[in-house]
């Protein structure tokens, strides 16, 4: 080993910083007293939060038992059943408004499958359908062009100079 190595002084075991050795044991009169004073410290605290709530909160008598009326159960279900199922063919099969400001109009549901019958492929076209939305901007200027709005010698699309059309005199 190298000369340079430090010596680490150490104390013996079982002794304070002062060198006074430790007791081996531990007083046993100590620790009843700390016991005791545990113990009666408690019982103080839950005696004394015993009379606090004996003496704040009142006593309450119980209510005298009450006697509920008899549920109601319905006992004609297949009557009840019929009367909605009326209800709803009346509904389904009859004409009426469907909102307050008579606008819309309910009709019955054979005579909208007959009208859907009717239209065939084109039952589920949509209703209102805009011509200038899908079309060509040539389409458009085509469209725009009327015969009070066309320049000199230019006749709305569909007409050529000099042809009349079924409409004109």
């Amino acid at each position: 080993m190298s000369s340079d190595a430090q010596v680490i002084q150490t104390k013996p075991v079982g002794h304070h910083g002062q060198g006074l050795p430790e007791p081996s044991d531990v007083d046993a009169r100590h620790l009843l007293w700390l016991g005791g004073a545990a113990l009666l410290l408690l019982s103080g605290a839950i005696f004394g939060l015993g009379a606090i709530y004996w003496r704040e909160v009142p006593v309450k008598t119980m209510p005298p038992l009450q006697t509920f009326p008899q549920p109601r159960v319905e006992t004609d279900d297949s009557a009840e059943l019929q009367q909605l199922l009326e209800r709803q063919r009346q509904e389904l099969s009859g004409y009426r408004w469907a909102n307050k400001q008579h606008t819309l109009l309910q009709i019955p549901i054979e005579r909208a499958m007959q009208l859907i019958a009717q239209k065939g492929t084109q039952a589920y076209d949509p209703i209102a359908s805009s011509p200038g939305a899908l079309a060509s901007p040539q389409a458009g200027a085509e469209r725009a062009v009327t015969p009070s709005s066309a320049p000199q010698g230019q006749q709305p699309s569909g007409q050529q100079a000099g042809t009349k059309t079924d409409n004109a005199p």
